[in-house]
Formats: C-alpha cells, sequence, structure tokens
C-alpha cells in the first residue's frame, strides 16, 4: 500500500513516517508540528501565511512573535 505523500514543486512530506525528501532525495526526520507546517506551505505553494494563520493550523507549535519581526 502506498502511504500518503504530499509534495508540492521538489519537496514531499509523508505525514505517517514524519520523513520529508528534499529535491536531491535526502531525508529529514521531522517532528509532529514540522510535519503539519510543511503539510501547510505544501498546501498552499508561494502564498503569503502570516504568523498568526500558521497559529491556528499547527496548534501545537510555539510561536514568539519576536520572531517574526
Amino acid at each position: 500500500p502506498t502511504r500518503p505523500t504530499e509534495a508540492s514543486g521538489r519537496w514531499s512530506v509523508d505525514p505517517e513516517t514524519r520523513m520529508a525528501t528534499g529535491p536531491n532525495g535526502a531525508q529529514v526526520e521531522l517532528a509532529r508540528h514540522q510535519v503539519r507546517l510543511m503539510q501547510v506551505f505544501l498546501a498552499h505553494p508561494g502564498e503569503v501565511i502570516t504568523a498568526e494563520r500558521l497559529a491556528e493550523q499547527v496548534p501545537d507549535m510555539r510561536l514568539e512573535p519576536a520572531a517574526f519581526r
């Protein structure tokens, strides 16, 4: 069976294994909130996503307001 994978451009992420695959085929293991971030970014390629929207979409991620200034 095929695992669910989300891809955009040359990046893909497998939420089940929490692995992201880059353009050169290198794989990186992600934390749960990082998987969710990748899913948000891959679902909206080329869009600017505000910190507030990310906080709504990835509630278990801590966003420090100073990091976005």
